[in-house]
C-alpha cells in the first residue's frame, strides 16, 4: 500500500499515530535504567581507580599537581551528573506498515 495515504489520514495522525508515539516513549523509558545504572556504576569506578592511582602517585612523583588531581575530581563530578541525566531520544524509531 501507499504510505503516504495512511499518513495523511487525520485519525491516523490524531490518534494512532500519539498514541504508538507515547507507547514507544513508555517503552524506551522503562528499558533505559538498567543501561544507564551500568553506565554510572562503570564511570564511577573507573574514575575513582584512576583518581586513587593519580593520589598515589603523587605521594612519590612531585611532578603530580594538586591541579591535576583537581581536574580529575571535576571530570569525574561533572561525567556522573551527565549520566545521572541521560536523555532519551527516539529519533531511530521506524514505523513499519503492513497492509
Amino acid at each position: 500500500g501507499d504510505s503516504r495515504r495512511l499518513v495523511s489520514q487525520e485519525t491516523f495522525r490524531l490518534n494512532l499515530f500519539p498514541a504508538m508515539l507515547d507507547a514507544a516513549r513508555s517503552l524506551a523509558e522503562e528499558s533505559s535504567g538498567a543501561p544507564a545504572d551500568a553506565a554510572r556504576k562503570l564511570a564511577a569506578e573507573t574514575l575513582s581507580a584512576e583518581i586513587e592511582r593519580l593520589e598515589d602517585l603523587a605521594t612519590r612523583n612531585p611532578q603530580v599537581s594538586e591541579a591535576e588531581l583537581g581536574a580529575l575530581r571535576e571530570l569525574r563530578r561533572e561525567t556522573l551528573e551527565a549520566l545521572g541525566t541521560p536523555r532519551l531520544r527516539l529519533d531511530a524509531l521506524r514505523l513499519v506498515w503492513c497492509a
